[in-house]
């Protein structure tokens, strides 16, 4: 999801000289859309102004401007959570569609983000215990897993491998770092090829 971003993004800035500034106004952007999606559910004016105030200005958060991908998911995450919102208190069907996208873009964008598919069905489940409403749970299950699901066939019946990435078991960066001269012959045949030109 990320390199279709940044190839885009790359069209009107090749050298990427301007990227923290466009993070962050698209970051300041999410956050004003979370804002009045909080707002359109209900949330207190007071609540909903502070957790955005504390989400815009928050060093944690700023700190990632310069990285690739942490603060972009983060926006897509903002975006996802006010779709939410607004499927759940419009019931309409575009919202749920524009909701499972930027869901599904969010762990495309940063993969170690797909637990966050399994927090709109926390929500819609303790909506449903709490305040006995049920009429949105069935299309948020359906909206927030189907196109995970979908992707992950997908990838089996493509790749060979039921994960939603390569090299999900581990972090592939440490174990490359690790790598040296004497370790490739102990590699499975296949892999010792892409292991040299790895340390090259």
């Amino acid at each position: 999801g990320f390199p279709l971003i940044l190839k885009f993004y790359s069209l009107f800035d090749s050298n990427l000289i301007y990227w923290p500034k466009f993070v962050y106004l698209l970051f300041c952007i999410s956050n004003i859309f979370l804002f009045n999606s909080l707002r359109i559910f209900d949330f207190s004016k007071i609540f909903s102004f502070f957790f955005i105030l504390g989400l815009t200005v928050s060093f944690t958060l700023l700190s990632f401007l310069t990285w690739w991908t942490e603060l972009f998911s983060i926006i897509f995450l903002n975006i996802t959570l006010g779709f939410l919102f607004y499927s759940i208190k419009k019931n309409k069907i575009y919202y749920y569609l524009l909701f499972s996208f930027f869901l599904f873009f969010t762990y495309q964008i940063r993969p170690s983000f797909v637990v966050f598919s399994i927090l709109p069905l926390i929500f819609c489940l303790i909506n449903y215990f709490i305040f006995k409403n049920n009429k949105n749970v069935k299309k948020i299950f359906f909206f927030s897993l189907t196109p995970l699901i979908v992707f992950i066939l997908i990838r089996f019946f493509v790749v060979g491998s039921l994960n939603l990435l390569s090299f999900s078991s581990g972090l592939a960066g440490n174990a490359i770092i690790l790598l040296t001269d004497d370790q490739i012959p102990k590699l499975k045949i296949e892999n010792q090829k892409i292991a040299k030109k790895f340390l090259e």
